[in-house]
């Protein structure tokens, strides 16, 4: 006789009769906290969530991507593919937001940065403010003005 026959032909109810009430919850409990922490995301965000009131710093990946205008015309843009998700608070704009994972880079005049590295599959550290997306040319959902990117070692 098999395994699934002698299943079959002798079920198995935990929940028969003998059991009591305060197992049986105490059963349920147990339960829901091994699936909670079995199906938790492993990629944690942040500790605190982000402000778009204040400098903040990000590590990642640039990658320089195509995107399409509101016109259909092509543009490229750099976004940063973060180590770590984050979680960003309500800004002026939109949000809140949470286990954002990408942001697009977005170079001002004031911007610190070598112009003549390549920053395009660089691992990088970025300084700026978080702003949220309003405009075709924002291609994701939290944009960050730079302050400052430089090279850096992969975390």
């Amino acid at each position: 006789m098999t395994v699934a026959q002698i299943l079959i032909q002798y079920p198995i109810n935990p929940w028969g009769a003998e059991m009591s009430r305060t197992l049986k919850i105490g059963f349920v409990f147990i339960a829901a906290v091994a699936a909670t922490l079995c199906f938790t995301n492993e990629t944690r965000s942040n500790e605190r969530p982000y402000s778009t009131k204040e400098v903040v710093a990000l590590n990642g990946t640039v990658h320089i991507e195509q995107f399409f205008d509101a016109n259909d015309k092509p543009e490229k843009a750099s976004i940063l593919h973060l180590d770590t998700p984050i979680d960003v608070l309500e800004g002026e704009f939109g949000g809140p937001a949470s286990q954002v994972s990408t942001i697009q880079l977005v170079y001002l005049s004031a911007s610190k940065f070598d112009r003549n590295i390549n920053y395009d599959g660089k691992h990088v550290k970025v300084t700026g403010t978080l702003f949220y997306g309003i405009t075709a040319h924002h291609h994701t959902q939290v944009l960050v003005t730079i302050k400052t990117i430089a090279l850096a070692k992969p975390s």
